[in-house]
């Protein structure tokens, strides 16, 4: 089982995030809805890497990818006979 770099005696939360966010895709500080990650699954905690800071900070941060996106269209596919 892979170790945490928070903290080396504990594994790793389900979820792994390098926590990279493009400056270039902000407004206001802020990922636009189309950019941003959502995660809403209980018990899943989300363990952000903090590779844009040569990981200085790694920490678990459910709270952070708490939210919701506007569901998508369905796709479908037809299957070849």
């Amino acid at each position: 089982m892979l170790k945490s770099l928070a903290s080396p005696d504990e594994p790793l939360p389900g979820i792994v995030w390098d926590g990279a966010i493009d400056p270039a895709k902000l407004v206001d500080g802020e990922p636009l809805p189309e950019h941003r990650i959502c995660v809403q699954q209980a018990g899943v905690d989300v363990f952000n890497a903090d590779a844009a800071n040569d990981f200085a900070q790694p920490r678990v941060d459910t709270a952070a990818l708490d939210c919701a996106l506007e569901s998508l269209d369905p796709v479908m596919l037809e299957l070849a006979s």
